[in-house]
């Protein structure tokens, strides 16, 4: 099978564990990535799931699930041998011997098909193996709806597991053994669980572990709570499973023993009766961050209560800086700070047993949340501080995700308005309220108190109307703004709606007015049109209907464009266009490092069309002003484009922005000023520097008025 992407695994996996459909909104909430992100991302998923020839049912409403799961199993399997992250068959077995020496519902095959991430075939192999165990010792295992059962009284089973244990003892079984049932049932509550595990570990008599946990305690006066302990002992159990398996910790500056000199020489004398009893030799590292551990605990007192007093108090200073940098509080939301809560808890324990956590969509989250990774990342090393519990880049990075979404919340709450919306139709009464109730369901922030016919306008009352729908063309001049749309509500009406609602009473509004009044004032063929445009500005108060574009001018003189220059890849043609920045001391050479780097890692080639690339990346990564430069190929550079396709990049335009604002808002500008088919073209034909620069100033400097053309698409 052909390989996917992290992102496209991730969501092959979700739809694996979904008993139905699953929806495009429950994928990027699972993910931290946006609708249209995942949307973009399942194409490419479905033409391997057509090539694979992997059946998947996709439904408008319901959203999209997986038919042919053992096909599905067959890719994890296989990239699992290549990664080596899942469980051996050895290791299988073993897990499913235990289960039924346990006498629990755990060997039914679909339960073992989704703990172990298995294919049905490989499920029922192991489970034979199983019964082969049983039956070479006499024993007949039973077939019941809940899987093998072994027919004997509860006293014979534990002895018959202790056996097991005492005999082979395959750690690193048991440890998974013990992860997968008891101790990560999130159902259970916390004594439940801790109940559980130490009648576990009663069951199976683990005297050596137990006995030298004691010790450690006993030599250091410590006392700390059941929870904490079964912590450690659970370190220590899956220590000797990878110490078996020649796996060991890298060095940690923290984990040093002049710290904690009397853990260290008692963890010592505890290990070398281990080394005797499994003979394994424990590397140095090993030792040192078991003593870190245990002084960590030690120091932390009753896990269980620790535990939740550790998410406490980290929220409590990801607040403080919360308040400090935004005058708000995580607990404005309740929500998102119950669900940041569950995860604190398992990202804190992992970060106890050293479990490390990948996040594919790190350097994203750094690019894109930038206030709220600094936030999320300070709270993090304030606490390493306080606690000496560390949490990954990966980790923070996850936080962040949950303090953008509470921070963003709160602000829209706070600056949102409530739009009173009409709509005027001529198409009866059932399609105006439909389009009514789509608008409603598209946009919460509007309310649609009224539906009109064209013949009611002149005799209607906008006074207390904030924005009017219109399905035709009203040619009357109306107080309000005014958006003519689709009967259907298509999406490039969403797309201007939108624009509307963040443009609100500011510049961008008035621009649109004035291109209705500008519209009006052609039908009547007004005399001196230029003269009462002027006018109209003025009574307006708009400095300029081009000042943004002027701007954008400015940002990019004559001597930051370089026509048909020679370029044999993309990242040189990268570096040639970037050179006039570098040279001005507009950016720093680690601005287009970044550019690359991403560039290698995400295969993000910046391509807005076939022939334009626009690289740029977090304003952090090295600017030091606003600007743009821009380079025309000789000969165009071949790069990967969507669905495997390929684009023959011929201009190159380096965006340089010193804060997300700039970049957000000149992104937008250069998309609208390129969105125009001949620009490139155009551009292309310049042969000279200073005939590159007269095009992109013509291009720009009618930008404006050919918008203003767009009276289908645009007129307010």
């Amino acid at each position: 099978m052909d390989m996917l992407s992290n992102r496209n695994e991730r969501i092959l996996q979700i739809l694996y564990r979904a008993n139905g459909f699953v929806t495009s909104h429950e994928i990027a909430e699972q993910l931290g990535i946006s609708v249209r992100t995942v949307q973009y991302t399942l194409r490419d998923l479905e033409d391997w799931a057509r090539k694979e020839q992997v059946r998947q049912e996709i439904k408008p409403k319901l959203g999209i699930r997986l038919l042919d799961k053992e096909k599905a199993v067959g890719f994890f399997t296989q990239t699992a041998e290549q990664n080596e992250n899942f469980l051996s068959g050895e290791t299988r077995v073993w897990i499913s011997i235990l289960s039924v020496l346990n006498g629990i519902d755990g060997t039914r095959v679909v339960t073992l098909m989704q703990k172990f991430q298995a294919s049905k075939t490989t499920v029922l192999k192991d489970l034979a193996k199983a019964e082969s165990y049983f039956e070479e010792r006499s024993l007949k295992l039973q077939r019941t709806r809940n899987g093998l059962l072994l027919p004997l009284e509860e006293k014979a089973r534990r002895k018959e597991m202790l056996e097991v244990i005492h005999r082979n003892f395959p750690v690193e079984a048991l440890a998974e053994y013990i992860f997968s049932s008891d101790y990560t049932l999130v159902s259970h509550s916390g004594n439940e669980r801790q109940k559980a595990i130490w009648n576990f570990f009663d069951m199976h008599k683990l005297k050596e572990l137990k006995e030298g946990m004691y010790y450690i305690l006993e030599a250091l006066g410590m006392q700390f709570g059941d929870m904490a302990f079964i912590d450690n002992l659970l370190w220590v159990l899956i220590t000797l499973g990878r110490v078996q398996k020649g796996q060991y910790l890298p060095r940690d500056e923290k984990a040093d023993p002049d710290r904690f000199p009397t853990e260290y020489r008692v963890v010592q004398e505890t290990i070398q009766s281990l080394e005797q009893k499994y003979r394994l030799q424990f590397p140095e590292q090993e030792v040192r961050y078991l003593a870190y551990r245990i002084a960590v605990s030690q120091k932390a007192g009753n896990a269980e209560t620790g535990s939740r007093c550790f998410v406490n108090e980290f929220l409590e200073i990801l607040n403080d800086i919360c308040r400090k940098e935004f005058n708000r509080s995580l607990s404005e939301n309740p929500e998102v700070v119950q669900n940041l809560k569950i995860h604190l808890q398992m990202a804190l324990q992992r970060a106890r047993y050293g479990i490390t956590s990948y996040n594919p969509l790190l350097d994203k989250i750094r690019t894109q949340y930038p206030m709220s990774y600094l936030i999320s990342e300070t709270a993090a090393h304030s606490f390493e501080r306080q606690k000496q519990v560390q949490l990954s880049a990966d980790e923070v990075a996850y936080i962040a995700t949950y303090v953008e979404l509470a921070l963003g919340e709160l602000e829209e709450r706070e600056n949102s308005k409530i739009y009173r919306a009409v709509v005027v139709c001529s198409m009866g009464f059932a399609t105006s309220k439909i389009l009514s109730l789509k608008i409603e369901n598209e946009f919460p922030n509007i309310r649609v108190i009224d539906q009109l016919s064209v013949a009611l306008i002149p005799r209607y009352d906008f006074t207390a109307i904030d924005l009017v729908f219109s399905t035709v063309d009203v040619r009357v001049m109306l107080a309000k703004p005014m958006l003519l749309i689709n009967p259907m509500l298509t999406g490039e009406d969403v797309r201007r709606i939108n624009e509307y609602l963040l443009a609100d009473s500011g510049e961008k509004l008035k621009k649109m007015q004035y291109q209705q009044i500008l519209e009006l004032l052609n039908r009547k063929e007004a005399a001196d049109k230029n003269e009462v445009a002027r006018g109209i500005r003025s009574i307006m108060g708009i400095t300029g209907g081009e000042s943004k574009l002027k701007t954008l001018l400015e940002l990019m003189p004559q001597k930051f464009c370089q026509a048909g220059v020679e370029a044999e890849t993309w990242e040189e043609g990268v570096w040639i266009a970037a050179e006039p920045l570098i040279r001005e001391q507009y950016i720093r050479e680690s601005y287009i490092c970044e550019i690359i780097r991403v560039n290698r890692e995400y295969n993000n080639f910046y391509l807005m069309g076939e022939e334009l690339s626009m690289p740029h990346a977090a304003p952090s990564a090295g600017v030091l002003r606003l600007a743009f430069s821009m380079a025309t190929l000789k000969k165009p550079v071949k790069v990967p484009a969507r669905n495997g396709k390929t684009a023959e990049v011929r201009v190159i335009l380096i965006l340089a922005a010193v804060d997300t604002k700039q970049h957000a808002g000149a992104l937008e500008e250069v998309a609208d000023i390129f969105d125009r088919q001949d620009a490139v073209e155009r551009l292309l034909n310049s042969q000279s520097s200073e005939n590159l620069y007269k095009v992109f100033q013509e291009i720009s400097g009618n930008f404006l008025d050919a918008e203003m053309k767009k009276t289908e698409d645009t007129k307010w």
